[in-house]
């Protein structure tokens, strides 16, 4: 299959697929739709800091073939651990760039 053709499939733009080797990020949607595709969880991808989550995988897509985040859930997680520590909105991304895990 040519990267042209998976990236029909998945529904991502081929840039997307072919500059995966040269990125530190990517959008959450390309993700979802790689992992469904391959069948894998995101911790199966955790290299440091600790161990991979074998066997977990991704739900089969509901809509239309897309994985979707709940992002209003997502966002009141962040908010939640974002508060408990005391933190503005601001200081929070300086926190998540260094790597500190929410307490």
């Amino acid at each position: 299959m040519s990267w042209a053709a998976l990236a029909r499939e998945l529904g991502v733009s081929s840039s997307t697929l072919a500059g995966l080797g040269e990125r530190r990020s990517i959008e959450g949607d390309g993700v979802l739709q790689m992992l469904a595709w391959l069948g894998r969880s995101p911790e199966s991808f955790v290299t440091s800091g600790s161990s991979a989550v074998e066997g977990v995988r991704l739900p089969e897509p509901r809509n239309a073939g897309v994985l979707r985040l709940d992002v209003r859930a997502l966002h009141g997680a962040l908010d939640a651990a974002r508060a408990a520590q005391g933190l503005t909105w601001s200081q929070a991304p300086r926190q998540a760039e260094s790597g500190a895990a929410p307490r």
